[in-house]
């Protein structure tokens, strides 16, 4: 059996600094607090930047969701580092660049998906473990980046034509 002590490196991981410990809508604080760390990656260095943190806080993050889950309860509302893998997600792709824009619109997408919880995205929330905590939102942010990639495409398709 395994130790589930919950240490302050558990809380940090699974809080993401702390940001679940913010009173009110922490997974929206969350959202948006996920976006300040894309602001400082070299565009040339963006995916590879944007995929390593996310495997590496994927895997980080298990053993202390699972901790904090034991303690708090099922997906508690202080567990949001699923919410940041989302956000991070939606600007893996080389197309989206992250401008103000981009991030409004990355933003109101994923917390669309987030919330309302349509399809695949509502089933993998009502399982229960440390994985399915990430997976859904990981899967509104793959929806969210899909649009949002998609609204960068046929921007880029218009504006070629509209202007050669």
């Amino acid at each position: 059996m395994t130790n589930k002590n919950v240490s302050l490196l558990d809380y940090t991981i699974a809080t993401f600094f702390g940001a679940g410990f913010f009173p009110k809508i922490p997974g929206t604080f969350a959202s948006i607090i996920a976006i300040i760390p894309l602001l400082f990656i070299p565009f040339s260095l963006k995916f590879i930047t944007i995929f390593s943190l996310i495997i590496l806080f994927f895997f980080i993050s298990i053993p202390s969701i699972k901790k904090i889950e034991h303690k708090h309860g099922s997906d508690a509302s202080i567990i949001v580092i699923d919410e940041i893998l989302g956000m991070w997600l939606i600007y893996l792709s080389p197309i989206i660049p992250i401008t103000w824009i981009s991030i409004i619109l990355g933003l109101v997408l994923f917390r669309f998906f987030d919330i309302i919880k349509p399809g695949i995205i509502g089933k993998l929330n009502n399982k229960e473990g440390a994985l399915y905590v990430l997976l859904d939102d990981i899967t509104a942010g793959l929806f969210s980046a899909i649009i949002l990639h998609s609204f960068y495409l046929i921007y880029r398709f218009v504006f070629l034509i509209y202007f050669f």
